[in-house]
Parts: structure tokens; C-alpha cells; sequence
């Protein structure tokens, strides 16, 4: 190893005694850098080569030169890059166009598969509905049958009205009730001479008032004795019956709702609301509430104070 150092060193001697100018001194052979990442540029070396002035002039001139040349082509070529990039440009807008349609005729060619979905569950749908229609067919068919329940209701509708004691209405009326409307009709009289007394024919706001009611009443009786859902309130507005031209009327209508709430409409909360007050009679075990209102008076001062009707 150390004569090969020596015979390096009289080589670079006989080389300075016999040249002037710089020259680029040989190198060994480069040592693999332990730190090099495997994939990416080696490392620069140390020192870049020492070249004579006149080379390194021709050096300059080639470098400058080739920047040139590359100037020229970059300016040659632009017209071209412009002309390839508008036309790659547009392809590809026509591209994204076209996958678009694509994508819109995916999106329509689920339509028939979805229709023909629809098309089988409306089938089931309307075999369903002709089931239940002939359900309810049979079950109203087996309800006209039955009469029982509208039985029930014109005996207590009759029950309402005598014990209210509607002037007209006797034991031995009959009452009709028609299964398509419901609207309760009474028989008076021999057969020869039948009179009927109903919504339409009654002549006396009164009397006509009066009748509503105990038919109301009579439902919401009936609907008690069957457990049906109905709500536990029952609100009677003004039957407008005058204690001083029909006492009578006035105290029976009164008495039969004071009677009914000690036992059939013992969980029902009535609500009576009348020009006049009738209070209970005696030895009836009824939790009355009552309160007089009048517009303007303090003592008494109406349900709403600010409301003032026409």
C-alpha cells in the first residue's frame, strides 16, 4: 500500500515539471456512501473537476448555447402544446358528456325493473282491498242483521224523552231509527192517523233543542253500557228551555241529568251551560259546581273577560 502511494506521488510530480497550466487530478475509485438511500440520487462529491481556462470558456459557451436551443425549441413547440392541450381539453369534456349519458341510462334502466316491483305490489295491494271489502261487506251485512244495538238505543232515546217530559211524546210512541242516516223519527198516534215528530218537523227552536239533546244523551248512554271509546265529557250548550214558560220541561231535562250522573254517568263529568240554574234535588248524591257570568261584573266576571260577543 505504501508503494503504491509513492508511485502516485512521482506520477503528479512528473506531471507538474512538465505542464504549467491546471490540470484535473485522477481520482481513486469512490467509496460506497454507507448513508445512501437506495432509489434516490447518489451524493455530489466533495469537489467538482479543475478545468483549464480555455475549457472552461468552451464550457460557458456550450452551456449558453444549449440554453438557446432549448429557449428556440420551447418557443417552436408552444403552438403546438396550446393546440395539443384545447384538443385533449375538449376530448376530455366530451369524455366526461359521455359518461354522464352513461350514467343517466344506468340510472333510467332501473326504471322498468322498478316498475315492474310497483306493478307487483299494487297486485297484492289490490287483492288485498278486495279481501277487505268483502270483509266489511259481510260484517255490515251481519250488522244490519243485528238489531240489537239500535234497539237498545231507541228504547233509550224514548226513555230520554219521556223522562224529560217532551210535551208530544208518549210510553206508546215508537220510535224508528233508519240504518242509512240514523236519523231518529217518532210515531205518535192510532194507525189510521200516525204523526211523526222529528228533527225536521219540529217547528219549536225549544222543543226541537230538547229533542237533540236527549238523543244525544241516548248515544252517549248507549255507548257507555257497550264500553265503546267515547270521551268521559259530556258538554250540553244552551238546551234553551225557560224555567218560567216551561218549568216543567226545565226541572225534567235537569232532574233526568242529575239522576243519570249517580249511576250510568258516574265517570262521565257533565257540562251544562244555560241562562238559568237548576239545582239538584234532594237526597241525590251529585257534586255540583256552579258559576254565574256576567259581562262587565267583577263579582261575576265571564269565562274569557276580554271577549265581548255580538
Amino acid at each position: 500500500m505504501r508503494s503504491s502511494n509513492q508511485a502516485v506521488s512521482s506520477v503528479i510530480n512528473r506531471l507538474l515539471a512538465a505542464r504549467s497550466g491546471p490540470i484535473a487530478l485522477p481520482t481513486e475509485p469512490a467509496t460506497p456512501d454507507i448513508d445512501a438511500v437506495p432509489g434516490q440520487p447518489a451524493p455530489r462529491p466533495l469537489a467538482e473537476p479543475i478545468l483549464p481556462p480555455a475549457n472552461r470558456r468552451q464550457r460557458e459557451e456550450l452551456i449558453f448555447r444549449k440554453r438557446r436551443i432549448e429557449r428556440e425549441r420551447n418557443e417552436a413547440l408552444a403552438p403546438y402544446d396550446s393546440a395539443y392541450l384545447s384538443t385533449v381539453l375538449a376530448k376530455e369534456r366530451e369524455r366526461a358528456a359521455i359518461a354522464q349519458d352513461i350514467a343517466n341510462l344506468d340510472g333510467l334502466a332501473r326504471f322498468p325493473r322498478l316498475l315492474d316491483e310497483q306493478r307487483e305490489q299494487l297486485g297484492k295491494i289490490v287483492g288485498q282491498e278486495a279481501k277487505v271489502r268483502l270483509a266489511l261487506r259481510d260484517a255490515k251485512t251481519a250488522a244490519e242483521e243485528d238489531e240489537t244495538n239500535l234497539d237498545e238505543l231507541k228504547n233509550l232515546f224514548l226513555d230520554c224523552l219521556l223522562r224529560a217530559e217532551v210535551p208530544g211524546i208518549s210510553a206508546k210512541d215508537q220510535v224508528v231509527i233508519s240504518k242509512t242516516d240514523f236519523y231518529p223519527v217518532i210515531h205518535s198516534g192510532d194507525i189510521g192517523d200516525i204523526r211523526e215528530t222529528s228533527f225536521t218537523t219540529l217547528s219549536s227552536g225549544g222543543k226541537k233543542t230538547l229533542f237533540k239533546c236527549c238523543f244525544a244523551v241516548a248515544i252517549h248512554r248507549l255507548a257507555m253500557k257497550l264500553g265503546a271509546p267515547l270521551p268521559n265529557l259530556l258538554i250540553i250548550d244552551s238546551p234553551n228551555i225557560s224555567e218560567r214558560e216551561n218549568r216543567q220541561q226545565f226541572h225534567s231535562f235537569y232532574d233526568m241529568l242529575y239522576e243519570l250522573s249517580t249511576n250510568e254517568f258516574k265517570a262521565t263529568q257533565i257540562i251544562l251551560i244555560d241562562k238559568e240554574f237548576a239545582a239538584p234535588g234532594k237526597g241525590l248524591d251529585v257534586t255540583v259546581m256552579d258559576r254565574h257570568m256576567k259581562p262587565l261584573d267583577t263579582e261575576n266576571p265571564p269565562l274569557i273577560p276580554y271577549y265581548r260577543g255580538n
